[in-house]
């Protein structure tokens, strides 16, 4: 049986941005959680690109990180 090799990749946002430019090069369009500096969850709009760059975008500037498998 031919299983799909989890792919995943973590971006940290350092500097607080509204608009969150990540290039994953995970050849796929994958599932995100964002998270802030104090832990949680973040909501905000995903545009996938391509296959392998999105944009988020969200309502206020902020750091964390968008976790993509």
């Amino acid at each position: 049986s031919l299983q799909a090799e989890a792919k995943t990749y973590i971006h940290k946002q350092i500097q607080a941005a509204k608009e969150w430019g990540i290039n994953h090069n995970l050849n796929k369009y994958p599932s995100i959680t964002i998270v802030d500096t104090g832990g949680n969850v973040v909501m905000g709009d995903i545009k996938y690109i391509d296959k392998d760059t999105i944009k988020l975008s969200f309502n206020f500037e902020f750091s964390g990180t968008a976790y993509l498998n």
